[in-house]
């Protein structure tokens, strides 16, 4: 009777998605058409295609532009690459593999990259499930440089994504307050680079807080430098 009833359920929801893909084949062909077409491809350029459909003006259904940026994060984690690298402000000129390297990573199809995009585009949709989405955001370690360095790790991205959902997400009330100032800290807590500390900050200035909160976290962010590793080149060139 289980197995039955299990059944029965399976194909109510097959029938349904097959009929909620018609109607959406025939409102939008187009995009439909760009979405079917888009599976077929890598996970970075499928996840790209989607987030830009997601975005497109002629979608006005919120609940298929919802289920495509979900789309869109899950094959982002799949990215081949975990973070965007740029050549740093002495580094060599463009014409060498390092040049064409930071030319490639400027096409964001990095995770990191794409699972912000995903995560700004679901603001506007549903900005709880944003939130949960960008603490799944995994940051990773920002590589320490060598002298025979030329690229930086760039997650410049992640913390502009950081300010939007901080300024997005957190209602006026002093609950939400006092946890939007607790998840900054902890966020603040989580720097591991110089290269991090100016990201921080001006993420900080745009996320949404109080004067009285800014104070706090930017007193906590100067104290967290004693512990943040020393690296030169990669601080200077983040500046």
């Amino acid at each position: 009777m289980c197995r039955f009833a299990a059944l029965l359920l399976l194909l109510i929801h097959a029938s349904w998605g097959q009929t909620r893909d018609e109607e959406r084949r025939k409102q939008n062909p187009g995009l439909f058409q760009i979405v079917e077409q888009a599976r077929t491809v890598s996970a970075e350029f499928a996840a790209a295609t989607l987030i830009q459909v997601a975005a497109s003006p002629m979608l006005t259904d919120k609940v298929w532009k919802k289920e495509l940026l979900e789309e869109a994060f899950r094959l982002a984690s799949m990215a081949r690459y975990p973070i965007r690298k740029r050549m740093m402000a002495n580094g060599t000129n463009q014409a060498s593999d390092a040049g064409m390297m930071s030319l490639a990573y400027e096409q964001k199809l990095d995770r990191i990259s794409l699972e912000s995009r995903a995560v700004t585009q679901m603001l506007s949709v549903d900005s709880s499930r944003a939130r949960e989405m960008f603490l799944g955001i995994p940051l990773p370690r920002i590589a320490a440089l060598t002298c025979r360095d030329a690229l930086l790790d760039d997650p410049s991205d992640y913390y502009e994504t950081l300010a939007k959902v901080s300024a997005g997400t957190y209602g006026e009330s002093l609950r939400e307050r006092d946890a939007q100032l607790d998840w900054l800290r902890a966020s603040i807590q989580r720097i591991s680079s110089a290269v991090e500390v100016p990201l921080m900050g001006n993420a900080l200035l745009q996320s949404g807080v109080s004067q009285q909160q800014l104070e706090i976290l930017l007193t906590f962010l100067a104290g967290a430098l004693d512990r943040i590793r020393g690296d030169d080149r990669a601080f200077s060139s983040s500046l």
